[in-house]
């Protein structure tokens, strides 16, 4: 009998109606779950984060309210500061759009220096009463910093004419301010900051730490804060990552660096969406967004997800044989025992990938569905050799679930030799599910406690996704073992070729009465 004709009796005996419903299941239940999980990592509780902020400047009120403090100007500075901070928190609270306004939003910060430029007004006018205010306290003061400092060591030399100058220049700034906020335009904002010189005391941190051309696309574009493109821009002005002793983690690092900024300033420069991942790069959250490639590029994360699958369905592929008493009768017929076995591995191998691609079809059309079809059709940027080149996306995708795969045929094939050897179903399948729930853990334990000697084993290879999108974890893993992308591999397919010949050896030398 032929080996396509064993494989065919595999898929009648084995693929159910009630195990293609149960993947089924499981697979959306897994891609819904994992998409809500990407999305609760991009979110901020703005309404908590606000009422702690309010709840804190209240407090703080009330403590200076009856704060016995000897000096009349720290009290009087201390109740003035947090009279308005506390108000702007309150207004922010009450906003309709509250849940908008992260704290690392631009209304949220010029909030923030409108309430600077009245405290600083604060200042101009006690100068202006007299010009030896005490402020020697100010240095033991956390509130205070070194640019505050300066800035009241500058009032002081100020004539009084000076100083209502100075008074008028501010006010101007906190209506100008006010009226943005009014207008609530991001790219009127950014074209004000530009083309404005607004001095230290109330410097806008959130720009001017990219060059001038990166802003001029927003103002050009007419593009509001929640726009990719200027999330695109944020990404690149905070891209940031940890610093290892190991030469082999910074330079995998560096690379990883280099490549993230040229695909964001191609993206920016040509107004597009972007995938990559940042395992490795820390970026802030109010940053990321989730597009429809970004959301499908999880089908390589999901394959912890259809090793259990397997595991379920039919790690037992040999040792149910003998459980049901089947065993003998097949190793009794004219097949050779090597083609039933290469039978049912080819099955389980074959098995793995429907269940993979089936959860893609899954992903593309919830991702389609939520996120629009047409990012689909557009290509997928990438940095290589040099250069940036754009790829037809589907092909990408699919070329990168065989390249993960490749571990999980390593795992496929541990799952397959213990089903051959144990013939317990339940042994089997317990081993195994410990396996594939714990490799995803396997980079936290080489990285965190210095366990160098898993980086041989090929566990920590079987979620590969880790791997080639360089997850933190990972890149530390490379500080503190010999793990890399090509030894994975490497290791994973020796895994593969081993497994398989144990498992034909027992086979076939197999005691049929037994």
């Amino acid at each position: 009998m032929k080996i396509i004709d064993l494989i065919k009796g595999e898929f009648i005996k084995n693929f159910k109606i009630k195990k293609i419903i149960i993947v089924l299941i499981i697979l959306l239940l897994s891609i819904v779950g994992k998409n809500y999980i990407d999305e609760l990592k991009i979110t901020n509780d703005n309404k908590a984060i606000l009422e702690q902020s309010v709840s804190y400047f209240k407090n703080q009120l009330d403590f200076y309210k009856s704060h016995p403090d000897t000096n009349q100007i720290k009290k009087e500075w201390y109740l003035f500061s947090n009279q308005k901070n506390y108000e702007m928190y309150n207004k922010l609270l009450k906003s309709e759009k509250y849940n908008d306004l992260s704290t690392q939003s631009w209304q949220h910060e010029l909030s923030r220096r409108i309430v600077k430029i009245d405290t600083l007004v604060f200042w101009i006018e006690k100068y202006k009463a007299d010009k030896n205010v005490d402020i020697s306290w100010i240095n033991e003061d956390y509130e205070f910093t070194l640019m505050y400092q300066t800035y009241l060591e500058k009032l002081s030399n100020m004539s009084n004419e000076e100083l209502s100058q100075e008074q008028d220049r501010m006010l101007k700034t906190k209506s100008d301010f006010e009226n943005l906020l009014k207008d609530n335009k991001y790219y009127k904002y950014i074209e004000y900051i530009l083309n404005n010189n607004i001095d230290d005391a109330i410097w806008i941190y959130d720009i001017f730490e990219l060059e001038t051309k990166y802003y001029e696309v927003i103002i050009d574009n007419k593009v509001e804060e929640e726009s990719y493109l200027v999330k695109n821009i944020n990404q690149l002005r905070t891209l940031g990552v940890f610093n290892y002793e190991n030469k082999r983690a910074n330079d995998l690092r560096d690379s990883i660096l280099k490549k993230d900024r040229e695909i964001l300033k191609y993206s920016i420069d040509k107004v597009k969406k972007q995938d990559i991942s940042y395992g490795a790069i820390s970026v802030g959250a109010e940053s990321i967004y989730i597009s429809t490639k970004s959301c499908v590029n999880g089908i390589l994360d999901l394959s912890i997800v259809i090793m259990i699958l397997v595991v379920l369905l039919d790690g037992n592929i040999v040792s149910k044989e003998h459980n049901k008493g089947t065993e003998k009768l097949l190793l009794t017929t004219s097949n050779k025992r090597w083609k039933i076995l290469l039978s049912k591995f080819l099955y389980l191998i074959l098995e793995t990938y429907i269940i993979w691609f089936v959860a893609l079809i899954l992903l593309l059309l919830f991702a389609g569905l939520k996120y629009g079809f047409n990012d689909l059709i557009t290509p997928k940027i990438l940095y290589q050799n040099g250069k940036i080149i754009e790829v037809n996306y589907i092909i990408y995708i699919i070329k990168q679930i065989f390249y993960c795969s490749i571990p999980v045929l390593a795992f496929i094939s541990i799952v397959f030799m213990i089903s051959t050897i144990t013939l317990n179903s339940g042994l089997t399948n317990g081993l195994c599910m410990i396996f594939a729930i714990i490799s995803p853990f396997m980079w936290h334990f080489i990285y965190n406690y210095h366990l160098s000697l898993l980086s041989f084993l090929p566990f920590p290879y079987f979620m590969f996704s880790s791997v080639i999108t360089v997850t933190e974890d990972y890149l530390g893993s490379v500080d503190v073992s010999y793990a890399s992308e090509v030894y994975g591999i490497i290791i994973s397919l020796v895994t593969f070729v081993t497994c398989y010949i144990i498992s034909n050896i027992v086979f076939i030398k197999r005691d049929v009465k037994n």
